[in-house]
């Protein structure tokens, strides 16, 4: 998982043809983000929120030899929510859960570990 909350799936296919093979990549996200002050400290307030999303990520690859080694990224989910004046809107912490990679050409699925990851803790 990147510093900013994004999600790299890496992986390693073979036995395939040279024809592309697409891929999808789902899972639920929960993203928690606070606000911070200008001394970057987090008011002891209820200035905070935790949303939760779906991973739903496609692309393709062309296999080289019949095998595809390759990764892809999700976007970290972004929110409205904001902060009162003077204040500014940071992302605490992120977990990605229940991830399943499939190669839909093949109808092949492998389950991914969960990730999660604390910025700061509110």
């Amino acid at each position: 998982m990147g510093n900013n909350g994004n999600l790299t799936a890496s992986f390693d296919e073979r036995g395939l043809g040279n024809e592309n093979i697409d891929y999808t990549l789902t899972g639920d996200a929960a993203a928690t983000w606070a606000c911070f002050n200008g001394g970057g400290k987090h008011p002891q307030a209820a200035n905070k929120e935790t949303e939760t999303f779906p991973v739903v990520e496609e692309t393709s690859f062309e296999p080289k030899n019949g095998r595809v080694v390759a990764s892809f990224s999700t976007d970290a989910p972004t929110t409205t929510f904001t902060c009162p004046f003077g204040q500014q809107l940071r992302l605490a912490s992120i977990s990605y859960t229940d991830l399943v990679l499939t190669d839909t050409t093949n109808d092949v699925s492998t389950n991914l570990a969960d990730v999660s990851r604390t910025f700061f803790a509110v």
